[in-house]
């Protein structure tokens, strides 16, 4: 008889002589399963070469290495080492480092090791006798474990507890919500005994039994908080799915400490509203839900819990963020807890890639070459001023596409230097920075070829979960080729990518401007082109336009790569959009330069035109209102190419406005303290200074100008200082804009003519 399921926990204990691993899922059926291995041994590896250098240390460990069919990533032959004790395994890694002899997979943890051993993700088979379980429905004895495929429905709780002083006072706790609009308050409990709140809850969990226990700062503000008070009353945790009693601490990075319920996820709210990679004013649930739902959110206390974990778990759903961890989960094999780790979630998918061709991974630091910096992407000088009709074309997932077309890989780096020391060079890619690859398709570059499919189909099905899972797992491949905790790390691999990039950004110019088209700038994958026409299109022109000329650019890339480099190209140059009016600002203390990363420009779409923004003021979250407010308006008008006159009346008319106190409103800047307080010594920014006028100080200081200087804008008692506001809000961004169109910033600003 076998079984489908989902594994939701896998961990390992040391016990009697034998490495105990223990697997907690949930089956398609919706029945929870444990499973108890006790067969497996932990294991590393070290080079045969290298075993008279081992010797020594081996001996005196009473430890025989065995012949292994794993190979070094570079082909050399490897012994295995195995001893039961994970502890004594280590301290044997760690004695064997210090004699120079290098080790591979030594810092595995054993329950991915023997995942990985199976080839097992998220999803297994099991096949063998089971028995009835304690905290499980069903539990199996060292079953026989396979890869499988299927669909598991995870039960999820949304858990908002109030501490106060410390003491644990009240709860609640809601399902996920199974819309927008409404969530189930499954319990809510409030008591002056402590004892009394803390065994409700418990009780609560064991009875509800969920696969998932969301919170905000589900670590920090939630477990960690009831570890120290289930301890103060001497009661036991009883919450995970195994050994009654138990639950674990363990020490993370920076050793920072996080809980472990056996057989069930915690995820937290805050981090997972990271990935969205939607920033808002603070984070906070007060700040975000506000901005999501428009939604004022109860304060933190014993009669609110109920509204906030409703609130929180409508979050939930509006994000889909249980469900994109999931998804991840699946895609990566690792829990969700832990899935949204770019180093492990590109580790574990690329050392079972090895393991299918006999190759074991380096310990962390083994075989490794971090020399150099990263060079970051290319920027193209920008040409400041207003410019019409201008083209943007984007490399569609440049980096990803760059490591495909390239073959860009660990692997293939390791066997182009093998190559290269026995000067057999001719038949390696030489990219542009120098270094070179091995031709036969590599790990990476297939797994994303299985990827960019996979989104694609997700896409064609309307998918957008699955497609954005996809997408930033892909993204994130490039940055782990050069953080210094990942195991594959390399130098000249990174390198590679990016100078790959600025080689194709470069080539793109020169071709452009072969054609006599203007290239006004470029950043990393995109680039601005004037392509020469005057006229005023309509919508449908612009379009045909830019498809005819990206089908131009691919095709004479497609050519290039294959008759420079010999290279199928994967790369795709997409027309992105079309600006009817491009604005690039002039360079600070500059007017000759153009500044990057900031311009302003009018869409065209087909329901109209729409103002794009990026990286000037009103974008800005550091800038008031008033400000941001003031540059779009501007940037409206002078697009809509309103005459100079009536611009510098407006602005005039603005300033009256400010110092008439009618837009007080609007001048309050926002700064988040980056440090402790007591940590600003040198020098004293003015959210510090406003910040050390309160008594409760949050993370986002919200502060005035005042005569008197900053103060926190709940606590102002001084005259706002409006001159303060024309010098270094209005000014500045007048001034910009008049440097390319026909106004006068200091009739504007200042309502006087230029005597000049």
């Amino acid at each position: 008889m076998h079984q489908k399921g989902y594994i939701l926990h896998c961990f390992s204990r040391y016990h009697e002589g034998k490495c105990l691993i223990f697997i907690i899922g949930r089956f398609e059926n919706g029945q929870t399963f444990g499973i108890f291995e006790d067969r497996f041994k932990p294991f590393f590896y070290i080079r045969a070469s290298e075993h008279h250098r081992a010797a020594k240390t081996l001996t005196k460990w009473s430890i025989t290495p065995t012949q292994s069919q794993q190979k070094s990533m570079d082909g050399e032959c490897l012994l295995k080492l195995t001893i039961a004790d994970p502890r004594r395994l280590k301290l044997l890694a760690d004695e064997l480092t210090k004699a120079k002899v290098r080790t591979y997979e030594a810092d595995l943890k054993v329950e991915k090791q023997y995942l990985m051993d199976l080839g097992l993700r998220s999803l297994c088979q099991i096949e063998g006798r089971r028995q009835q379980g304690k905290g499980v429905d069903h539990l199996y004895l060292n079953p026989g474990l396979s890869a499988s495929d299927c669909e598991v429905s995870l039960h999820s709780l949304v858990l908002e507890p109030f501490f106060e002083k410390e003491v644990f006072t009240s709860f609640a706790i809601s399902s996920l919500a199974a819309s927008n609009q409404e969530c189930e308050l499954l319990v809510e409990f409030s008591s002056p005994q402590e004892s009394e709140v803390l065994k409700h809850l418990r009780d609560f969990l064991i009875d509800n039994d969920p696969d998932i226990i969301c919170a905000w700062r589900v670590q920090e503000d939630c477990f960690l908080p009831l570890k120290k008070r289930f301890d103060l009353h001497n009661m036991p945790f009883d919450l995970g799915r195994h050994r009654p009693g138990k639950w674990f601490l363990e020490k993370g990075y920076r050793g920072k400490q996080y809980s472990i319920i056996q057989g069930r996820q915690l995820l937290d709210i805050e981090q997972l509203m990271d990935h969205t990679w939607e920033r808002y004013p603070e984070s906070t649930p007060e700040s975000i839900i506000k901005d999501v739902f428009n939604e004022e959110v109860p304060a933190s206390g014993k009669e609110n819990c109920a509204p906030r974990s409703q609130l929180l778990s409508r979050l939930l759903r509006r994000k889909n963020l249980v469900e994109l961890t999931y998804s991840r989960s699946l895609l990566t094999g690792l829990e969700m807890e832990r899935c949204w780790g770019s180093i492990a979630s590109f580790e574990y998918l690329y050392i079972q890639e090895l393991h299918k061709i006999n190759i074991a991974a380096p310990t962390l630091g083994t075989d490794r070459e971090l020399r150099g910096g990263n060079p970051g992407g290319l920027v193209l000088e920008p040409h400041a001023g207003i410019h019409k009709n201008v083209f943007v074309f984007d490399f569609k997932s440049l980096y990803p596409s760059i490591i495909r077309t390239f073959n860009i890989d660990p692997l293939a780096y390791n066997r182009a230097r093998q190559q290269e020391k026995a000067g057999k060079t001719e038949g390696l890619i030489h990219l542009p920075n120098g270094v070179c690859m091995d031709r036969e398709k590599a790990i990476l570059p297939k797994t994303l070829k299985r990827f960019f499919a996979s989104r694609e189909t997700a896409k064609q099905k309307g998918d957008e979960l699955a497609s954005f899972v996809y997408k930033i797992l892909m993204n994130s491949f490039f940055g782990v080729l050069g953080t210094s905790g990942c195991r594959f790390a390399q130098g000249p691999l990174v390198s590679s990518v990016s100078q790959s990039g600025h080689y194709l950004l470069r080539w793109t110019r020169t071709l452009l401007e072969s054609k006599d088209c203007k290239v006004l700038y470029g950043d990393t994958d995109s680039v601005f082109v004037d392509l020469g026409i005057d006229k005023e299109l309509t919508f449908e022109e612009a379009m045909q336009c830019g498809k005819e000329m990206q089908s131009f650019l691919n095709n004479e890339l497609k050519r290039h790569l294959e008759e420079e480099f010999g290279l199928e190209s994967h790369l795709d140059l997409e027309f992105e959009k079309f600006y009817r009016h491009f604005f690039q600002p002039s360079m600070r203390g500059d007017d000759s330069r153009g500044r990057a990363k900031s311009y302003a420009a009018l869409k065209a779409t087909s329901e109209g035109n729409k103002l794009e923004i990026v990286g000037l003021e009103a974008v800005r979250r550091d800038w008031t209102d008033f400000a941001r407010n003031l540059q779009t308006s501007l940037l409206e008008m002078i697009f809509a190419g309103k005459p100079g006159q009536v611009i510098e009346e407006w602005v005039q008319e603005q300033i009256s406005l400010l110092k008439r106190g009618e837009l007080d409103a609007m001048l309050i800047y926002r700064k988040r303290l980056s440090k402790p307080l007591e940590s600003y010594v040198s020098t004293t920014p003015p959210h510090v200074k406003a910040a050390r006028l309160m008594e409760i100080v949050p993370k986002v200081i919200f502060y005035v100008m005042t005569v008197d200087g900053p103060q926190p804008h709940s606590e102002q008692s001084s005259a706002f200082d409006y001159q303060h506001y024309i010098d270094k809000q209005i000014e500045p961004i007048v001034r910009t804009l008049a440097q390319h169109y026909d106004f006068n910033w200091e009739k504007a600003v200042l309502n006087q003519q230029n005597l000049f």
